[in-house]
């Protein structure tokens, strides 16, 4: 019997599986934080997510269990990554389970997305000179009446991209709002 029929055969106890998915949380994503902060320091991780140095040590332990939603967000923002947060299917959480290896996982960050940036979604970005390069529509960027000046990327194949120049402005972005303040 292989070693994905031993553990479709225990997860036919319901006990059991409530067990492997809290394992799956309470252990993968300590090693997925582990994995994407790489040769960054807990400090540096923690600067960026707005929280001390212990508690990005804290998360990052196999078994911690006071991870929740705002703190994984604050955390993936802090690495520039996306956090999805979905239901699936038992095959999915296996199939995950036995393929994840934290040597070998990693997540692009948002300006080395190449996935993101092949489709024509996002040729009407803008990246902000000054700040932290942050990204913002083109047609907000038009609305704040900013002027654009175009140049060459190297992401995918060559396209135009538009670069917002605002010598004393920044960008600051909320779930609700975007606004610049000088």
């Amino acid at each position: 019997m292989s070693t994905r029929d031993q553990l479709v055969e225990q997860l036919k106890d319901k006990e059991y599986r409530d067990a492997f998915v809290a394992s799956q949380i309470d252990i993968g994503i300590p090693y997925q934080i582990r994995a994407l902060r790489g040769q960054m320091s807990q400090g540096e991780l923690a600067a960026r997510a707005g929280m001390k140095q212990p508690r990005v040590s804290a998360i990052e332990r196999p078994g911690y269990s006071s991870l929740n939603l705002s703190t994984l967000k604050r955390i993936a923002a802090a690495f520039d990554v996306a956090l999805l947060v979905r239901f699936v299917p038992f095959s999915e959480l296996v199939e995950w389970a036995e393929t994840f290896s934290p040597d070998t996982f990693s997540v692009p960050e948002f300006g080395k997305d190449e996935g993101l940036f092949k489709g024509s979604a996002l040729q009407g970005y803008v990246s902000v000179s000054k700040g932290q390069g942050q990204k913002v529509p083109s047609h907000i960027a038009s609305a704040l009446g900013a002027t654009a000046v175009r140049g060459a990327s190297a992401i995918g194949q060559m396209r135009e991209r538009v670069t917002l120049g605002l010598p004393l402005g920044h960008v600051y972005k909320s779930a609700r709002s975007l606004s610049l303040r000088a």
